[in-house]
């Protein structure tokens, strides 16, 4: 099972880890994360070298990503799926914008996930979760 962890450090800091639980076989290289530009600024991920995806992201001013394998049970994966949920990060960050990504974003190509968000703001850091169950 993957497991993120949120720690908030103050009002408008916090570490947000990540642990990855992937298959054995799935091979164990992944790049170090870099700076992808987006609209507003530029968001850093490591990038999965299997799927060209990642399971967490961070950009430089709202908002930072955390992509867990599963709903809200655990499922037995069909393997017929268009996209690997790695993509989920990246596709969010070409909006910026939760209202638009959940608009634009055709769910049913991905693997159930859930993807949990630190979104922060004037007031401090908001999380939220996104939840697809296929």
């Amino acid at each position: 099972m993957c497991t993120a962890t949120y720690y908030p450090t103050n009002k408008h800091a916090y570490l947000l880890t990540h642990n990855r639980d992937e298959a054995t076989n799935r091979g164990l290289e992944s790049k170090f994360p870099k700076p992808y530009p987006i609209k507003h600024g530029v968001f850093y991920a490591p990038l999965d070298v299997a799927s060209k995806g990642t399971w967490i992201g961070t950009s430089n001013c709202k908002f930072s990503l955390c992509l867990l394998n599963g709903g809200f049970e655990k499922h037995v994966s069909t393997g017929k799926y268009n996209q690997s949920r790695g993509q989920i990060i990246f596709d969010f960050f070409k909006y910026y914008d939760v209202d638009t990504f959940l608009k634009e974003t055709n769910f049913s190509d991905f693997e159930p996930f859930t993807l949990i968000m630190a979104i922060s703001e004037e007031e401090g850091t908001i999380l939220n979760e996104i939840v697809w169950d296929g």
